[in-house]
């Protein structure tokens, strides 16, 4: 988590890094994270959560692949249950975006790498947008921004998610699947849950997962900081994004401090572990 003050600000607001597969309650093992999260008069977070209409959701245009296209038939049903089971959302209600896709995957994917957080429904993401919603002081940091033109890559994706998508749920109770799943996921993983993130401020953002996804950091990033100043007049806010938002040159910490903000890392600890 880091603090941003100065630049003209009265009120200090803090930034917060998300990792999207893990649970709410992970959050609340931090009090002071959890403190400036219940004190911020507004919350800002990426996008709508999984009940929002397409347009607003949706920053990748691009073609997609109908939720009973990817999962028939039996299928369909073996992950309609599990989610009635976890008292998630069913597929009859799910949105037809990519982001629909892309929540499920990470709802599942989420449960089978964190054994222990299962009683919580939701991602930490929503779990932080819905106490903004509460609070009644809710800023979705995508709205209004210009669709990424884009081929198929994205639909392929959404096949390979819902391949993921059920192999999770088929494996819940499989130790040897868990296993080879945290293992794979383990860097990424382990720098969140361990607080050991390495920003390299000084490098460029590489292309890790292809250059679809670099296009879509890099120009959410730019988009989210023209609008970060009159968010942050405002008064204190809390903004949560994905952790790759806050890396590198072009994260949202570096472009924040160009623009005048002292931006500073706030030394948090968890109070128990699971």
């Amino acid at each position: 988590m880091w603090e941003i003050k100065g630049n003209g600000l009265t009120h200090k607001s803090y930034l917060f890094g998300t990792n999207h597969s893990f649970n709410g309650t992970w959050i609340d093992s931090f009090t002071v994270v959890k403190q400036k999260l219940l004190e911020a008069k507004t919350i800002a977070v990426e996008v709508k959560g999984a009940t929002a209409d397409k347009v607003n959701t949706l920053s990748v245009d691009t073609t997609h692949i109908s939720i009973k296209e990817l999962f028939k038939d039996s299928t369909y049903a073996l992950v309609n249950n599990y989610l009635k089971a976890k008292g998630l959302s069913s597929l009859d209600n799910a949105p037809e975006n990519f982001y629909s896709v892309l929540g499920l995957y990470f709802a599942t994917f989420g449960r089978l790498i964190q054994p222990n957080e299962k009683e919580n429904t939701d991602a930490i993401d929503r779990y932080i947008e819905q106490l903004g919603k509460e609070k009644k002081g809710i800023i979705y940091l995508d709205s209004g921004i210009e669709k990424i033109k884009t081929d198929s890559i994205a639909a392929l994706n959404e096949k390979n998610m819902a391949n993921l998508i059920v192999w999770c749920i088929k494996n819940e109770n499989n130790p040897d699947s868990i296993k080879l799943v945290v293992n794979a996921s383990k860097p990424a993983l382990d720098e969140f849950r361990n607080l050991s993130v390495e920003y390299n401020f000084n490098q460029n953002l590489p292309i890790v997962y292809g250059q679809l996804e670099r296009e879509l950091i890099l120009k959410r990033n730019n988009y989210w900081v023209d609008k970060l100043p009159s968010i942050l007049k405002t008064g204190n806010v809390f903004i949560a994004v994905g952790l790759q938002h806050l890396k590198y040159k072009e994260g949202l910490i570096n472009q924040l401090r160009e623009l005048g903000y002292t931006v500073s890392p706030v030394k948090i600890v968890r109070k128990y572990s699971r």
